[in-house]
Order: C-alpha cells, then sequence, then structure tokens
C-alpha cells in the first residue's frame, strides 16, 4: 500500500541508507518517523521504524555495557580467583604476579576487577581477581576463563 510520504522522508531514507555508524542510524531514523505521514494507511511503515530505532538503541546499549566490562584473555590461559570478602583474593594475586591491588582491612576493598600476569615455566598466565560481589557482568569473565581458583577464608575459631 502506498504511504504517499513526501520528500523530508525520502531525504532521510537516504541518509539512513548512507549512514555508516550506529548513532548516524538512529537520527536518520529519528528524522524518518517525523517526516512519515500520520495517516491509516502508514501505520505499519511506523510501526516498522519504531521497532528498527528501538533495537539499534538497545544493541548500542548492551554493547556499550559488555565493552566496559570485558577482559581480554592475554597470554596462555587465564585465570579468574574467587572467594567472599576478606578471604585474601589480593594478598595471593600480589604474590603470584606482577599487580599490586589494594589491600586493606576492611570488606569490598576491590571494586573492580584486578588483573595481573605470572610467568610460570615459560607460559604467560592471566590472573584476575573478581570482587566479591560477584556482578553479572564480572561473571561474564569467569564463564569465559580457563579455570578458576575458589578462595575460602579460614574459619575463626
Amino acid at each position: 500500500m502506498p504511504i504517499n510520504a513526501g520528500v523530508e522522508y525520502f531525504v532521510a531514507q537516504k541518509k539512513y541508507l548512507e549512514a555508516k555508524t550506529r548513532e548516524q542510524k538512529i537520527v536518520a531514523l529519528e528524522e524518518m518517523i517525523r517526516a512519515a505521514p500520520h495517516h491509516k494507511g502508514s501505520e505499519n511503515l511506523r510501526a516498522q521504524l519504531t521497532r528498527k530505532l528501538k533495537r539499534l538503541k538497545e544493541a548500542k546499549e548492551s554493547k556499550a555495557s559488555r565493552k566496559e566490562l570485558s577482559i581480554p584473555k592475554e597470554g596462555d590461559a587465564q585465570i579468574c580467583i574467587l572467594g567472599l570478602t576478606q578471604s585474601g583474593k589480593s594478598s595471593l594475586l600480589a604474590k603470584l604476579t606482577n599487580a599490586r591491588p589494594e589491600i586493606s582491612i576492611h570488606p569490598f576493598t576491590t571494586q573492580r576487577p584486578e588483573i595481573g600476569t605470572m610467568d610460570y615455566g615459560g607460559a604467560k598466565i592471566q590472573m584476575i581477581e573478581i570482587p566479591s560481589t560477584f556482578h553479572p557482568s564480572f561473571m561474564n569473565t569467569v564463564h569465559g576463563s580457563d579455570a578458576i581458583l575458589a578462595i575460602c577464608k579460614k574459619e575463626d575459631r
């Protein structure tokens, strides 16, 4: 069914088709939605454009959050250190690797993953201390690691 769109719509559509980045596509889609006619024959078109815009915005947000918290694997192996607060994860990381994490007597000192590298028999091993908050974005790194080192706190007697 023809939509009888005006020139502004087709100019915005051309911008969308020529857009190289996600931001340019979002701007062009918003222009297309504004320029699309408001009548019964164009309801499907407006719905399609709105869905496309929503998908682009969601992909932008999810990709940004993943990129911010992803830790690329470096070396021959990646090992994640897990454990409850005050279990000695930072101390172990400092002893085994070149990392210098903040070590404190206060709980939850480590807020972001700490990364260190150690040489074990010629193999470069990347060790990552995961904060005790066990935030889902940090756990994505754990799922992609080669090994997990779980640290248990010695019970106070």
